[in-house]
């Protein structure tokens, strides 16, 4: 499905032919679903795409991708914008996913929720096996996610705790509080360089002027590389320069 989802949209192949071609109708379904027509408005598109799991699995996760800015090596306010309208979109799915769900009956190994991208109101956070926080209702862990201990995370989970973080810079006016209380002492070295990568990326060095965040400005480069998922960001920036990789 995930490699069928832009293929009646983008090329001559027809539903028919994926048919022929011994696709079972689930399947077809599903294409048919998250493929756009011209004759609805994309809130419309959305609306449908939600109401079929496999569906909207595979749309969360394109629009996940198109959310990854790093892929941007020079970010302007275009690019901001368009962000900003993706993020809805990609909100409006995961609400539909996770409105009905306790956070204690959460299946951490489900393939759609590994992992969770940070979502600051109604979202879960995934972080290594079982560590889940929920915004709303359910378990909130005491710590915030950049204390937590980091024995044996996955790529994937560094890259969940590369989203708060991220969001939590871009959001920073919004998020003073927050971020003036950031113990950068209690920190792991590599979430110290995370969020020094992120810092330096947009060009926010006035956080810097943070009394607590001061020493962010001396971080050097990790002893060994780490892998961010597999997102494909190749270009030369501050982030390879610290040795994190996507």
């Amino acid at each position: 499905m995930a490699y069928l989802h832009d293929v009646c949209e983008d090329t001559l192949v027809t539903f028919d032919d994926l048919r022929n071609m011994g696709f079972t109708e689930r399947i077809v379904n599903s294409v048919r679903l998250i493929t756009k027509s011209k004759d609805v408005t994309y809130e419309e598109y959305l609306r449908r795409v939600s109401t079929d799991d496999c569906a909207r699995a595979v749309k969360i996760a394109d629009i996940r991708h198109n959310m990854d800015i790093t892929r941007i090596p020079a970010p302007n306010k275009k690019d901001m914008r368009e962000l900003r309208s993706t993020e809805k979109h990609w909100r409006f799915l995961k609400v539909r996913f996770v409105r009905n769900l306790r956070c204690d009956t959460i299946d951490s190994s489900s393939n759609e929720l590994q992992p969770l991208i940070a979502y600051e109101k109604y979202g879960i956070i995934r972080l290594h096996e079982n560590i889940i926080f929920c915004k709303e209702g359910g378990v909130m862990q005491k710590n915030k996610p950049y204390y937590i201990e980091q024995e044996n995370w996955s790529s994937e989970d560094y890259y969940s705790l590369h989203r708060y973080l991220h969001r939590l810079v871009l959001h920073y006016d919004q998020k003073k509080m927050e971020i003036a209380e950031l113990d950068v002492q209690r920190m792991s070295e590599r979430t110290r360089v995370l969020l020094y990568c992120i810092i330096t990326y947009y060009h926010l060095e006035k956080l810097f002027e943070y009394p607590n965040l001061r020493k962010l400005e001396d971080c050097q480069p990790l002893p060994e590389p780490l892998l961010l998922g597999c997102h494909g960001m190749k270009e030369e920036n501050v982030y390879s320069r610290m040795n994190v990789m996507f």
